[in-house]
């Protein structure tokens, strides 16, 4: 056990054993009960913000690696938050994100108090390699509009390989300074079904309509009896949205996406992040529950890349001030999480992989989503999956 971390907790003692992981121990127990976890720092940086994050693992009969939720709070806190969604770090130990403050000094001490909301798993054995401080590196917004640089750089190096053959029509009288940043802005592509653009730093960007990627499923055993996977909603015309039509999910309680993307379209040796478009609809509590996606493209070999996320947004990382008036800085946003997009639809990453040069002329993706506990995805819209070059996170 680090010396630096203290376990209160009745009724059950903390068990040594080997494991791989950073110390010579670790605290193995029945997650039934409530866990409180006394931490001292000794070498922190003075004027640095950190995010304290539970290092641990979880073992359960029917589910493996599987996030447990928790609830927590510092003692002299009156309500507790919600976790955040657990990443698989090094020898598969889990790591949830519980607190953001900035160090006023190297030594702190901090006593917080866990509670399980899985009610009904008693037989959850939870293994604990410690509490972790990270530096906070902040996400920078790769939206945001350009200062126009100027006409002497090179226009040309700055617009993607072969640009010509993807988006076509271009008027020969555009300058390569204009198609870069009607590029920036995006343009439609492969007649209208298709959404291109780079980013600033002119990695190649690809959204796909739900129409393309999204599968009709029939249910039921008789032909009348049938329901639909999708019912199809015309949007508005609207520079707020990229395609003129969305999906809205029926009483289903798992959603198949299947693409196949030229690979021209992307930009090679780059790690990507598909992201999830959607809309919840009015009455969101139903969403609020664990889901389940998992990924891969027909260049993986095994089984698919599953995460843990949610549709809804949990609350933001809670911030810890430790002096009065302390003005507290901005909540990072958390890998994992849904994200308000600038054209008011939200985003959550599925999956992210390498495209590398050896990819041919395309590749297709195959990839679910399925809600933990059965519940339906009723009224959910989605717009499309769009793919970004992927951010450095924790």
């Amino acid at each position: 056990m680090p010396p630096s971390m203290q376990i209160l907790y009745p009724h059950e003692i903390p068990v040594s054993s080997h494991d791989v992981c950073r110390f010579q121990y670790k605290v193995d127990y029945l997650l039934f009960l409530g866990l409180r976890l006394k931490v001292k720092t000794q070498f922190l940086s003075p004027n640095v913000t950190y995010t304290i994050n539970l290092v641990y693992k979880c073992k359960h009969p029917l589910q493996h690696n599987l996030r447990i939720p928790f609830k927590y709070k510092l003692e002299e806190m009156s309500e507790y938050s919600k976790s955040c969604v657990a990443h698989v770090g090094e020898h598969g130990w889990l790591k949830t994100e519980l607190f953001q403050f900035t160090s006023t000094k190297k030594k702190h001490n901090f006593d917080i108090h866990f509670l399980s909301e899985m009610k009904g798993w008693k037989s959850v054995h939870l293994s604990i390699e410690g509490v972790e401080f990270r530096p906070v590196d902040f996400e920078q917004d790769e939206n945001k509009v350009d200062v126009q640089p100027a006409d002497e750089l090179d226009w040309e190096e700055r617009l993607p390989d072969d640009y010509t053959k993807i988006v076509k029509n271009i008027d020969e009288s555009t300058t390569q300074k204009e198609i870069y940043f009607l590029l920036r802005k995006g343009v439609y592509i492969n007649n209208s079904q298709q959404w291109f653009s780079i980013s600033k730093k002119s990695k190649q960007r690809l959204m796909l309509p739900a129409r393309t990627i999204l599968t009709e499923e029939k249910s039921g055993c008789y032909f009348l009896s049938r329901r639909k996977s999708w019912l199809w909603k015309a949007l508005p015309g609207s520079r707020l949205y990229i395609f003129n039509e969305a999906a809205e999910a029926c009483e289903r309680n798992h959603i198949v996406i299947r693409a196949q993307i030229e690979s021209q379209l992307l930009s090679h040796d780059t790690m990507y992040a598909c992201y999830l478009v959607f809309k919840l609809p009015e009455n969101a509590s139903v969403f609020e529950g664990i889901v389940i996606t998992g990924f891969k493209g027909h260049f993986s070999l095994g089984e698919a890349t599953k995460h843990y996320t949610y549709l809804v947004a949990p609350p933001h990382t809670p911030i810890i001030k430790l002096r009065p008036g302390e003005r507290a800085a901005r909540t990072r946003k958390i890998k994992g999480h849904p994200k308000l997009r600038k054209d008011g639809w939200m985003e959550i990453p599925v999956w992210e992989f390498q495209l590398d040069s050896n990819f041919g002329y395309s590749f297709y993706i195959d990839g679910y989503l399925k809600s933990f506990d059965k519940w339906n995805f009723t009224g959910l819209l989605i717009q499309g999956i769009e793919f970004r070059p992927a951010k450095a996170f924790m």
